[in-house]
């Protein structure tokens, strides 16, 4: 669920500038909000997560996640024994010891995302 719940703060957060807010309800739905826009994440029973913007998100045995966008180059994200994760699009991720992930973009822009005691995760 961990691994699910950042794949979908990245893929929210690095589709947008602006600060994103995310929240999970009771039913396991995320829904995450930037500026105007809203995007609702849902997963079936195969255990995929389709977007209501059109993405899906997959993670195969391996524990590796890939993310399909419409209109977009798919993106497999890895992590290492480190636990740090690492996109094929040169996408950087870090969590340090207080739970705060720094992601850092192919071109080097540095986006935080934390994740408040109400599981809500805003990312800067």
């Amino acid at each position: 669920m961990k691994r699910l719940v950042l794949a979908i703060t990245l893929l929210a957060c690095t589709s947008v500038q602006a600060q994103t807010n995310c929240r999970s309800d009771s039913f396991g739905n995320t829904t995450c909000t930037s500026g105007s826009s809203s995007t609702t994440y849902r997963r079936d029973s195969f255990g995929n997560t389709m977007g209501s913007d059109g993405s899906t998100m997959r993670t195969d045995s391996f524990g590796n996640t890939t993310i399909m966008r419409p209109r977009q180059p798919s993106t497999t994200y890895r992590t290492d024994s480190f636990g740090n994760t690492t996109g094929s699009d040169g996408t950087h991720m870090r969590t340090d010891s207080f739970g705060n992930t720094t992601i850092t973009s192919p071109t080097g822009r540095q986006t935080t995302c934390r994740r408040d005691s109400f599981g809500n995760t805003t990312c800067q």
